[in-house]
């Protein structure tokens, strides 16, 4: 299940399910409200979620350069080391800011 809120102007999207094929629409119900708020600045919180499939990765993909065409931008928190190893070996990591912890994304808008 995934859920979304605000903290200012950031949206925070937390989940605890895989984000493959299956949770895919969960997933995107709580990030496109977000998104489409017009300058979607979004932080998707990882650290309980255990898997990310190749859907997964390009959905991540997708929502980052909507976000980006929009002023906005979208970063990752605290991924479990499986889902750490996934972003690292497809090289999806290099198009996100990681952030360890909620204070430290949410404050990176700010700077």
């Amino acid at each position: 299940m995934f859920e979304h809120s605000r903290q200012g102007t950031v949206g925070l999207i937390r989940g605890d399910s895989p984000i493959n094929i299956s949770n895919l629409d969960a997933l995107k119900r709580a990030v496109e409200p977000l998104k489409e708020s017009g300058q979607p600045n979004l932080v998707l919180d990882l650290r309980r979620v255990p898997l990310i499939d190749s859907a997964g990765l390009e959905y991540l993909l997708d929502t980052f350069d909507a976000c980006r065409a929009q002023g906005g931008t979208l970063k990752l928190m605290g991924p479990t080391p499986l889902v750490a190893e996934i972003l690292t070996v497809t090289g999806v990591s290099s198009f996100f800011e990681l952030f360890a912890d909620e204070v430290a994304a949410v404050g990176s808008f700010t700077k």
